[in-house]
């Protein structure tokens, strides 16, 4: 699936997307963030592999965009943040180094 960038055109489409059984992978980052700066390529390489999938339905949100979120899942403590949403429930949050085989290895619990 396509990924989703979370903005004031895509709420709908997102929102949608929560609501589904189908888990959304959804990145939290803030364009200011040396993290999430360093971390962009893996995440670029995850969604690409996964918008080919129609296992998963990556999603992305910038800091200035939580607005277009529902208040549930806008409990952000830091960035980047990774979490997995699946029938509009937070079933996880990722943890682990911030690496394309730890981030797939935790997809594949969840799909």
């Amino acid at each position: 699936m396509k990924l989703i960038k979370v903005s004031e055109k895509t709420k709908d489409s997102f929102q949608e997307a929560l609501q589904k059984d189908k888990p959304v992978l959804v990145l939290f980052y803030a364009s200011w963030c040396p993290h999430c700066h360093h971390f962009q390529p893996t995440w670029s390489k995850l969604c690409s592999k996964y918008s080919k999938s129609r296992k998963l339905q990556p999603a992305q949100i910038e800091y200035s965009d939580l607005t277009h979120v529902p208040k549930k899942y806008q409990k952000i403590a830091g960035f980047p943040t990774v979490q997995m949403i699946k029938g509009g429930k937070i079933v996880a949050e990722y943890n682990g180094n911030r690496t394309e085989e730890d981030v797939e290895a935790f997809v594949g619990k969840y799909i």
